[in-house]
């Protein structure tokens, strides 16, 4: 999908720039098993993010948690096996979210296991791991407390500013949190932390970022944690309208597994609502489903059928 920002176009590639070289040249970033330094593929760790990490478990809300986000980046990896240790259970998903979310149950994993529990290419493994849909997220009354993701730049006033220079007009952090938030997994209030290197983090008025509008799901952090200090955001204001299909290729929606299953899980809910509706009237005769309704209830169904309970 093209770009829907209004972000000033000859700004944004200089900070990306600018930021890339601190990253590869400045010996940052640690390098991915597969993608290198291409950064369009992935978000990298980076040397000392243990320290980083270190900030993000001294915060109350993440010491309060039973049940923690934790976005399936490169330089999360050392958070998520620290957040298991600790007790809590890890959310994530699996790379771009294509075959949806990952719990993480440190009761469930082999405490030989443990050390390796953080590795993506580790999390699916039998005795680790559970895939889940994201209506069985649901029905296990999972609720996340705190959600951590990285980031490639952001503002030190607590924007995210990857959605403005790329193909998509979001992340997919704004989709993974819409997509939690539409059921109540994660709610307005539920603290976003940011983990990300030091020159990650950018100054607006410095750069000259006064015109990059955020779109209104894109996802503010309340903390952002770097190797050498904590920001703490006041008053942020985060999305509470869900997922914002306008803004979803019909490609995304075939890559990125819980997407058209929530499309279809909403749409068999306005099904039994208006059902609802038609008894609660006494109307002699519901009218037949959409097409778009019928599309839902195919999802649903085809859903069920690759289901094991």
């Amino acid at each position: 999908m093209a770009q829907s920002s209004s972000a000033d176009e000859k700004h944004l590639p200089a900070v990306y720039t600018r930021v890339f070289y601190e990253l590869v040249h400045r010996a940052h970033a640690i390098p991915d098993s597969r993608f290198h330094f291409d950064f369009k593929q992935f978000v990298p760790d980076f040397h000392n993010s243990s320290a980083a990490v270190q900030r993000v478990t001294n915060l109350e809300s993440y010491q309060c948690a039973t049940t923690v986000f934790v976005a399936p980046h490169n330089s999360l990896e050392e958070l998520r096996v620290r957040a298991l240790k600790d007790g809590k259970k890890v959310l994530t998903t699996t790379h771009a979210m294509r075959r949806g979310f990952v719990l993480l149950d440190p009761e469930r994993i082999d405490s030989g296991k443990i050390e390796f529990a953080g590795m993506l290419d580790f999390v699916e493994k039998a005795g680790v791991g559970k895939i889940l849909t994201v209506a069985e997220i649901q029905d296990q009354n999972i609720t996340v407390d705190v959600c951590i993701t990285g980031s490639k730049v952001i503002t030190g006033q607590g924007r995210q500013l990857d959605s403005l220079y790329s193909e998509e007009s979001w992340t997919l952090f704004d989709l993974q949190w819409a997509i939690l938030l539409d059921r109540k997994i994660v709610n307005v209030e539920t603290p976003v932390v940011a983990l990300v290197h030091d020159c990650q983090v950018v100054d607006e008025e410095t750069e000259g970022l006064g015109t990059a509008q955020n779109e209104p799901w894109h996802v503010p952090f309340d903390f952002i944690a770097t190797p050498t200090e904590t920001i703490e955001m006041k008053d942020t204001r985060k999305p509470d309208s869900g997922v914002p299909w306008a803004a979803i290729s019909d490609q995304t929606l075939g890559v990125v597994s819980p997407l058209p299953e929530l499309k279809g899980i909403q749409m068999m809910e306005a099904i039994m609502k208006r059902g609802n509706v038609f008894q609660e009237t006494s109307a002699p005769t519901p009218k037949p489903p959409t097409a778009e309704e019928m599309m839902g209830i195919s999802i649903v169904e085809r859903l069920m059928e690759g289901y094991k309970p």
